[in-house]
């Protein structure tokens, strides 16, 4: 069976951060995630494990993961086709790397990322020497 065919999921990022296609997330999974975060306003901020980064990181299915896209493939559960997946990302609209809340998460490419990382940076540059 491929990914693609697959009632499995694959945890996609630029880093490599993928799930078995095996491995399915458990209630006991959800349960320990949840365990790991806070309403703040309308974002749930992670407070377990976090990178040097800044990004949270949950062990899910013997492998540790950014707790955002544990977050996005819990809640919208599918997969993508192989190909071009080391493109995809889980970006946050909130531009809280901690928030894992799914309204606040979304598929993008990594170079949409980077690009809108880039345009929300130099836009607060101009508001702070306006």
């Amino acid at each position: 069976m491929n990914p693609t065919q697959s009632a499995n999921f694959r945890l996609l990022a630029a880093r490599v951060w993928i799930l078995p296609d095996e491995y399915q997330i458990t209630q006991k999974d959800r349960d320990r995630f949840a365990k790991n975060l806070v309403r703040v306003d309308d974002c749930l901020l992670w407070v377990g494990s976090i990178t040097p980064r800044g990004y949270g990181q949950f062990k899910v299915g013997g492998r540790v993961i950014g707790a955002h896209i544990f977050a996005y493939f819990a809640e919208h559960f599918f997969n993508l086709p192989a190909e071009g997946q080391d493109q995809i990302q889980v970006a946050h609209s909130c531009r809280y790397e901690l928030c894992c809340n799914p309204d606040h998460l979304r598929l993008t490419t990594r170079p949409v990322n980077l690009a809108e990382r880039l345009f929300e940076r130099e836009e607060k540059e101009v508001i702070v020497e306006a």
